[in-house]
Formats: C-alpha cells, structure tokens, sequence
C-alpha cells in the first residue's frame, strides 16, 4: 500500500560507514604503484535510486612522475555490491516482502585519470 500525504524521493534508515585500506609502493623516482580493498556498510533498505546497500572493494593504480614538479596518475577499482531488493519511493511501507525491484549479483568498475602539478 503506498504512503499518503507525500514521500520522501531517498530515505536512508540507518547510518552509513566506510573503510578503505591501502597501500603505495615508490619503485623509483618516476614510478609509483598501490593498491587498495574497501568496506561500504551502505544506507539499509534502498529505493531504485540508491540500488546500494554495501559493498567490497578492490582497486589497483599507478603513477608515473616524469619531473619533480607535476604526474600522471590511473587507477581501477572493483567492487562487489551487496544482493538487495527496492520499493519505488512512492511505495516504501513497513511492509517490506513489497518490493518492485531484486537487484542481485551486482558489480561496477570505475576509473580514474589525474594530472598534477605541485607547486
């Protein structure tokens, strides 16, 4: 049955945490490697915009300094999201066996791409 008298678009019923952990290795004054794994706790129950409800992480990256002054720095990170179940906003009751959505064996990668200059 869908809430009456509005709705909130995105309602997160518990706190969120976060841990990531790495680790970089100089090789030589040009060259620089690390990697990383992450924890998410995620936000408890999730609507079809938020289709996160933790996760694991894993990421690799590499920087490549060819002056003192500025660098060029990649990465890649994969994480493995948590199997959850979603209710349209509109729909979000204490009835939670309601659902609209099941979104399982979830995953995404990002990327990155940086150019620094110190100064």
């Amino acid at each position: 049955m869908a809430k009456t008298g509005g709705y909130e678009v995105l309602s997160y019923n518990k706190d969120q945490w976060s841990v990531d952990l790495g680790l970089d290795h100089k090789l030589n004054d040009k060259w620089k490697v690390n990697g990383s794994v992450g924890w998410d706790s995620g936000v408890g129950y999730v609507s079809n915009l938020t289709p996160d409800s933790g996760s694991w992480s894993a990421g690799i990256g590499l920087q490549y300094s060819p002056a003192s002054n500025y660098f060029v720095q990649t990465g890649f990170k994969y994480y493995w999201l948590k199997d959850v179940k979603g209710q349209h906003a509109k729909q979000v009751s204490d009835n939670l066996d309601q659902n609209d959505t099941i979104f399982e064996n979830n995953y995404t990668l990002s990327y990155d791409f940086k150019i620094g200059y110190r100064f």
